[in-house]
Formats: structure tokens, C-alpha cells, sequence
């Protein structure tokens, strides 16, 4: 059984987390799998909170993913929820919580103690730390026209670093996807 065939075999209303590092491909995956399943797709990044200093992804509202998108996801119940504006930092983008047959959320940080009760599978990229962020400023650059290198060489990387040690996610997760970023030489 192919790892697609794993997710079509879960019941409806399955909640599936991505989590990898920043860069790891985490949404190219979710996008991928949403070709072969009936999905809607959650950005984490959508529950950020503007705040300087964090660890272990703290600056995540995790309290608000809960409320705003898994709690009405699983009783079923479409809704909208305000998502962070990254071009205009803020709460001040209004989304569409569709109940499709799963919900895929994705994003850095999810495998861990507070979300475990609310997820059905978790899948974790597995990718090489360095090999990640080079990816995240790539595609900062190339996609979104900004230079984030400061914060992916510090405090992204402290929290990445952080994170992993914390909350140990390949321990955690139901599945290990290798990244095509991956090589034998992980930061850990």
C-alpha cells in the first residue's frame, strides 16, 4: 500500500498535520496530496502572531487553530476565521473554512503535546536543517519578493532547533516523508 492509499483509508473526518522544518516542502505536499484526496487545506502560518521573541514556535496561536478551524471542522460546521496578513502584518485576512472529507493542516511546530488529542495522522518531513532553510530563502525571494535571511539564520533556526529537540517529531509522527531536500547529514 502507497502512502496516498493510507490516506484514502482514513475515516471521514480525519484530521492530518504536515509538519517538517521551514523550507522542508510542507505545503508542496499538502498540495500534492490534495490532487488524489478530498481535503481542505490550513496553513499554520495563518495563526501567527507578530511577537519578537519565542522558542519551540510559540509565536503560533495553537489556542486559535483549535477554536477557529478543528473544533468547527469536527462538528462539522463551515466557518470563517481571520488569518494573519503577512504583507500587511496583521490579523486582517478573512478565510473560508471548508468541510471537505479531511482537513490538512500544515506548518512548522505542529507535532506536539497540546495539539496530539485533535490530530488523526501526522506525517513529518524529513530533511536536512541546512538544506531546508536555503530552500526558505529561495523561495522567499523568488516567490514573495522578500529577504528573510536574518531571521531564518537566527531565530527561525533557534526554533527549528529548538523544537526538534523538544518535542522529538520523528518520534511523534504516523509518517516519515523523505524531502527531496534530504541528504544523509541531518541537523538534529
Amino acid at each position: 500500500m502507497d502512502f496516498i492509499e493510507k490516506l484514502q483509508q482514513l475515516p471521514p473526518s480525519s484530521i492530518i498535520f504536515i509538519s517538517g522544518y521551514g523550507g522542508s516542502g510542507k505545503t508542496t505536499l499538502a498540495e500534492t496530496i490534495a490532487h488524489h484526496i478530498e481535503c481542505t487545506i490550513v496553513s499554520s502560518d495563518d495563526f501567527y502572531r507578530n511577537i519578537k521573541d519565542y522558542v519551540n514556535w510559540d509565536c503560533y496561536d495553537f489556542k486559535r487553530l483549535i477554536k477557529d478551524v478543528i473544533i468547527p471542522y469536527k462538528q462539522k460546521i463551515p466557518s470563517r476565521y481571520t488569518a494573519y496578513n503577512w504583507d500587511n502584518p496583521s490579523l486582517s485576512l478573512y478565510k473560508q473554512l471548508d468541510i471537505r472529507k479531511y482537513l490538512i493542516i500544515e506548518g512548522v511546530g505542529l507535532l506536539r503535546d497540546e495539539l496530539d488529542p485533535y490530530v488523526d495522522y501526522t506525517i513529518w518531513i524529513d530533511c536536512d536543517l541546512d538544506r531546508a532553510i536555503a530552500a526558505g530563502k529561495q523561495r522567499d525571494r523568488n516567490q514573495y519578493n522578500v529577504n528573510h535571511d536574518a531571521l531564518w539564520d537566527g531565530i527561525w533556526r533557534l526554533n527549528e532547533v529548538t523544537y526538534y529537540r523538544t518535542y522529538e517529531p520523528l518520534t511523534r509522527a504516523d509518517y516519515i516523508y523523505p524531502s527531496v531536500h534530504n541528504n544523509k547529514n541531518r541537523n538534529r
